[in-house]
């Protein structure tokens, strides 16, 4: 991933507090977050909730969010935007159900990405 978050930038994505870590992407470029994060076990229902703000509008350049299915391999869009004007905050909200196991690692991580291509 081009953006490697800072431990600061952790705790500022953690809190719905308008505060967002920018990503540059160009004609043809996606710009895509990556998020992991750990549970107890790996039965609980996952429920996702991203904060996200873009610079293009989502009309014509949707934003998904994904989660990785760790059987399959694949990621597997959960919900996408495209309605957004360009510098509108909106909203990404899922609730994952079904076989949990294809979605927590062995260690009980879940890996869930957002990204828009960049393309004007």
């Amino acid at each position: 991933m081009e953006v490697v978050y800072t431990a600061n930038e952790y705790l500022e994505v953690e809190q719905d507090d308008a505060e967002f870590v920018d990503q540059t992407a160009s004609n043809q470029q996606y710009a895509i977050h990556q998020f992991r994060r750990q549970n107890v076990n790996d039965t609980d229902t996952i429920n996702i909730r991203i904060d996200v703000r873009s610079s293009i509008g989502t009309i014509g350049q949707p934003v998904y969010m994904q989660i990785l299915n760790r059987t399959s391999g694949a990621w597997e869009t959960i919900d996408s935007n495209n309605t957004a004007i360009a510098d509108e905050e909106f909203s990404l909200t899922a609730e994952v159900v079904g076989s949990m196991s294809d979605y927590y690692s062995p260690s009980y991580w879940v890996s869930v990405r957002v990204y828009q291509n960049a393309w004007r």
